[in-house]
């Protein structure tokens, strides 16, 4: 006698599948958050830059001696004064501005305050 084959199904598949759409839900919820996130950052970058669009610096070119002295009259008129705003006031390029500030602390004219962006007078 010959015993025939059962045929069975298993339910494997429908569970992998299962298992598959919700990987891949989690995944697209992942990423609609990481979107969100995304726009927000998008519109404080686009805010911040609205708010910078009407400040433009027309730059000058002076000889190093003439910015130097300009530079070190704008430390001792505001004690506290940063590379931004002597640029801002003076017109003078920030890398400029920066390497003529180091001249003038070298040279013992100007100090930098605490530690960060700002300078005063000896």
């Amino acid at each position: 006698m010959k015993l025939k084959k059962r045929a069975t199904r298993t339910k494997a598949p429908a569970r992998r599948e299962s298992s598959t759409a919700m990987t891949v839900a989690r995944q697209l919820t992942r990423v609609r958050q990481e979107l969100a996130g995304l726009r927000r950052s998008l519109d404080q970058l686009k805010k911040l830059w609205g708010e910078q669009a009407g400040r433009v610096v027309v730059l000058q070119e002076l000889a190093p001696e003439e910015a130097k002295h300009l530079i070190a009259q704008a430390v001792e008129r505001r004690p506290g004064i940063g590379y931004e705003e002597l640029v801002e006031e003076l017109r003078i390029d920030l890398e400029t501005v920066v390497e003529l500030c180091r001249e003038l602390v070298h040279e013992g004219r100007i100090k930098p305050q605490d530690g960060n962006d700002t300078l005063r007078p000896r």
